[in-house]
């Protein structure tokens, strides 16, 4: 039955990829008499999600060498792996090729995972070069080119990518706030992390996570205000540290 309905083989090639059955997936993909998109992207997607990056470029050149065209989810997938890998020149390769066919221009999830994939390999000129092409933001563009900057220690231009944020309209997220008071906590600003936490709860309307309180705890305790952080780490109504 597998072999003469593609659906019901691509599925099955899904739903062990998504148990973590690999040997089970690869199994059954390769009883398929032919295989499509679908069936090399749940392959890759899978990869991405376990960690088998390397895994996931192989069948994504491998998918190519067989004659099938790779589609947006392809892409998707194959930019968060050489991300994860810092593979920055695969990635210039894969954007000229999305930018050869012209798939970069009303597809904002794609420029987006493009935009991390440079942010995650350190290559902050072309991230914010891209950045600033696009022709709307969003929560996940203005987060992945903070966190690149944040990840490389320029904490300037993470506030000032965060304030563009905010003048564009655009509603920080919780992760937003992580990121600018984890880089408030390593770069010594106690007064901005206690404002950005102001503001998260105040104007946004964000219920702090451990994390964020634990920020706040980082950077008076490299202040050397321990008894300060002690009394906060009391105060707060659950643990901070190896909370469940």
């Amino acid at each position: 039955l597998v072999q003469e309905d593609l659906n019901i083989g691509n599925n099955l090639v899904d739903m062990y990829i998504k148990c973590g059955l690999f040997m089970e997936a690869l199994e059954v993909f390769d009883t398929l008499p032919a295989r499509n998109s679908v069936s090399w992207n749940a392959l890759i997607s899978g990869y991405v999600e376990y960690k088998h990056e390397e895994a996931a470029v192989e069948c994504f050149t491998k998918m190519k060498l067989k004659g099938i065209s790779p589609d947006a989810v392809t892409f998707v997938c194959i930019l968060k792996a050489c991300g994860n890998l810092g593979a920055k020149n695969k990635g210039i390769e894969i954007h000229a090729e999305m930018s050869r066919k012209g798939l970069l221009e009303n597809d904002l999830v794609l420029a987006n995972s493009l935009l991390d994939m440079y942010a995650k390999c350190g290559a902050l000129a072309a991230a914010h070069k891209l950045f600033d092409k696009l022709p709307a933001h969003d929560i996940f563009s203005c987060n992945s080119l903070i966190a690149g900057y944040a990840q490389l220690g320029e904490f300037e231009n993470v506030f000032r990518i965060f304030d563009r944020m905010v003048g564009e309209g655009i509603t920080p997220g919780w992760i937003t706030f992580l990121i600018v008071l984890n880089t408030c906590s390593r770069s010594g600003f106690f007064n901005k992390s206690k404002m950005y936490l102001e503001a998260m709860m105040e104007t946004y309307g964000i219920i702090p996570m451990p994390e964020h309180h634990a920020c706040i705890v980082d950077n008076l305790s490299c202040m050397g205000q321990i008894y300060e952080a002690i009394w906060m780490i009391k105060k707060l109504p659950f643990s901070i540290y190896g909370a469940t």
